[in-house]
C-alpha cells in the first residue's frame, strides 16, 4: 500500500500535503543519513551510449565473442548467445544531455564506450552518470547482472559492467540514470530487491 494513499486527519490523501520518500532498507537510509555530508565531486556529467550491435560476421562482433570466450563457463548469460542491436538514438542522448549541461561533460559513445574505458574515468568525481546501453539481468544470479559496454579490442575487460562490479564503486553522485532495459528486475531479499539498480546505492 502506498504511503501516498493513506488518508489524514483532514480527510484527504497524504500526497496532496506530503512529499513521499522511500529508500529500499534502513540500512540505505542510514547511509544516505551519514554521508550526506560528503564532499560533492567535482565534474557535472559522463554519458555512455551508441553501444555497437552484436553480430556472428566479425567486425565488433568478434572482439565481444573472443573477450566473452574467456569467461563463458562462469557466466549466467554469455554474450556469445547474447543478441543485441545498436541503439543509435543513445548517442543523441548523451550528446543532446552533455550540451544541456555544458563544460567539463564527458562522453563515451560507440566504440569508445568500452568497459575499460569506463573504468578509467574517475567514477566518484561525476555528480551524474548516464548510461544509455543494453541491460542484460539475471534473477538467479543478480550480482552477475550487467550494463553491456562496447567490445574491448585489446581484451583487457569482457564487456559486462556487472552488478558486483558496480556494488564496489565509491560514487559520490548526485543521480545515476539506468536508460537501459531491465536494470530494475532482481531478486527480493531482506534488504529489499537485489539489482543492478540497487547495486549502485
Amino acid at each position: 500500500l502506498p504511503f501516498e494513499s493513506l488518508v489524514g486527519p483532514d480527510a484527504e490523501h497524504l500526497i496532496v500535503s506530503h512529499l513521499v520518500d522511500y529508500t529500499p532498507s534502513a540500512t540505505v537510509l542510514f547511509l544516505m543519513r551519514t554521508e550526506a555530508a560528503a564532499e560533492r565531486g567535482s565534474l557535472p556529467f559522463l554519458g555512455i551510449g551508441d553501444i555497437p550491435a552484436r553480430k556472428k560476421d566479425g567486425g565488433p562482433a568478434a572482439a565481444f565473442q573472443r573477450s566473452s570466450q574467456k569467461e563463458k563457463d562462469r557466466r549466467p548469460f554469455p554474450l556469445e548467445t547474447v543478441r543485441l542491436s545498436s541503439l543509435p538514438a543513445s548517442r543523441d542522448e548523451v550528446m543532446a544531455l552533455s550540451d544541456l549541461i555544458g563544460a567539463k561533460s564527458v562522453q563515451l559513445v560507440g566504440e569508445k564506450a568500452t568497459e575499460a574505458a569506463l573504468k578509467a574515468q574517475p567514477l566518484s568525481e561525476f555528480r551524474i552518470l548516464h548510461f544509455a546501453v543494453h541491460g542484460v539481468s539475471s534473477e538467479k544470479f543478480p550480482r552477475k547482472s550487467a550494463l553491456v559496454m562496447a567490445p574491448d579490442p585489446a581484451l583487457s575487460e569482457d564487456g559486462l559492467f556487472e552488478a558486483w562490479e558496480i556494488s564496489r564503486l565509491r560514487l559520490s553522485s548526485d543521480l545515476v540514470v539506468l536508460s537501459a532495459c531491465d536494470t530494475g528486475l532482481g531478486h527480493l531479499e531482506i534488504e529489499g530487491v537485489s539489482n543492478l539498480a540497487s547495486s549502485f546505492l
